[in-house]
């Protein structure tokens, strides 16, 4: 019990040192973790322009249209979408990148055409 005691204070008292040299130390430092989705909202897509745009989170992109398929994808991979267009409806498949606490989300989405 007294090796335990002697040791836990030997190691908190080095844990506890400064570094020998603090300038190697200063500047700015942070950290960030993100815990859920970055982008969050409705996904809007516009065909009343050309070429059609889509909306969602702040971003605002192109889509793109080739037949009945369309697509779109976010500035630094921060999601995408897949789909077709059939009669008055768009659907298809929204996914994002992994997230800190699980992997990639990935959502079946159905919009009324504009």
């Amino acid at each position: 019990m007294l090796t335990f005691i002697a040791l836990t204070a030997l190691l908190g008292a080095n844990a506890a040192a400064p570094p020998a040299n603090g300038a190697k130390l200063a500047g700015l430092w942070g950290g960030e973790k993100i815990f859920g989705p970055l982008v969050r909202g409705t996904l809007t897509i516009d065909g009343r322009t050309s070429p059609w745009r889509a909306t969602i989170g702040g971003y605002a992109v192109d889509v793109r249209q080739d037949g009945s398929s369309v697509s779109l994808a976010l500035a630094g991979g921060n999601g995408s979408f897949s789909g077709a267009l059939h009669s008055d409806k768009i659907g298809g498949t929204w996914v994002q990148p992994e997230t800190t606490i699980g992997g990639a989300h990935i959502w079946p989405k159905a919009t009324a055409a504009s």
